[in-house]
């Protein structure tokens, strides 16, 4: 019963401890170095090795590369800010530099990061280290210019692991596919060509080379894909062994009730890091009224092939 007892107390108090750390957890100071500090640009290494520079233009947010500049994922990149604005020194770990590889936070297996503030000339440079602390949700860093490596929380090296493309904006298209009033599809090396009427408060559509109306669901289905049509990644031309050489797959042509038209232009697949992806460059007269995004004509999109076999599974039925 002594032994139950003791085990009890001793369980208690190591509970106790544990709850103290994970929720009241105290330290030796806490600084949130970059607190009421506007952030105007960030650098660092994506994932896939660019060197990526998200920089603040006018109020609205570029992602450059060094081949290109790109629109932003506006709710990736605020969430970045915030959480560098968040961003806070806990603990001193060490200031020895023997043992800056042990936290990951030396030159070469830091994640380095580069970040400006408006009204500072230098950057603050961070080098992202490990995961620790007591809970593992905490990570070492070191400061350019100050040898110590400190735990911090707010921010870590992951929010950074990402491919460049998902600080990007990857919508092709984001319509009012009300608004479309015909449609023509180059596919298969034929050309399926289909025009909306409107007659006795009816909409229907007719394929325009019979004459004849196509069942309305088959459209409908068809037509879903460009409420919004995001794509799975952006390619750069170092993704890709030779763009001229990009053989055409498909076309869409899509004309709007204001003559705008948007043409897309599916590419045969290619390898990117072993995976599949099917290059998609988007083409415009003007902006439709009825579009609320509409990709960069420069850019060329990708998606893998699910999207890719979403699209021609959708065709088929039309032909």
């Amino acid at each position: 019963m002594k032994n139950y007892i003791r085990w009890l107390i001793l369980i208690t108090i190591l509970l106790g401890i544990f709850f103290v750390r994970l929720f009241k957890r105290t330290y030796s100071f806490s600084k949130k170095i970059f607190k009421n500090k506007e952030v105007v640009e960030i650098e660092f290494t994506s994932l896939d090795n660019k060197n990526i520079n998200i920089k603040k233009e006018a109020n609205t947010w570029k992602v450059k590369t060094l081949a290109k500049s790109y629109p932003p994922n506006e709710n990736l990149i605020k969430e970045l800010v915030e959480k560098i604005n968040k961003f806070e020194l806990l603990d001193v770990v060490t200031e020895d530099p023997k043992r800056y590889e042990e936290y990951l936070v030396n030159e070469a297996s830091a994640t380095v990061v580069k970040i400006f503030f408006k009204k500072e000339k230098k950057p603050k440079i961070v080098y992202f280290g490990k995961t620790g602390g007591f809970s593992f949700n905490e990570i070492y860093v070191r400061i350019e210019k100050d040898p110590k490596v400190y735990l911090a929380k707010g921010i870590s090296s992951f929010n950074f692991k990402n491919y460049f493309y998902e600080f990007c904006d990857k919508t092709v298209l984001k319509s009012n596919v009300d608004e479309i009033e015909t449609i023509s599809i180059d596919f298969q090396n034929k050309i399926l060509s289909f025009k909306k009427e409107l007659k006795d408060s009816t909409t229907s559509w007719i394929n325009l080379k019979t004459s004849k109306s196509v069942e309305l669901q088959k459209i409908d289905n068809f037509l879903r894909l460009f409420s919004i049509f995001t794509s799975d990644v952006i390619l750069e031309e170092t993704d890709l062994e030779d763009v001229k050489k990009l053989k055409i797959d498909f076309k869409i042509a899509i004309d709007f009730k204001d003559k705008s038209k948007i043409e897309l232009t599916f590419y045969k697949e290619q390898k990117i890091r072993d995976i599949p992806v099917y290059p998609v460059k988007i083409t415009y007269t003007t902006k439709p009224s009825s579009v609320e995004v509409i990709g960069v004509e420069d850019i060329m999109y990708g998606v893998y092939r699910y999207k890719y076999d979403d699209f021609t599974n959708r065709i088929t039925p039309l032909k």
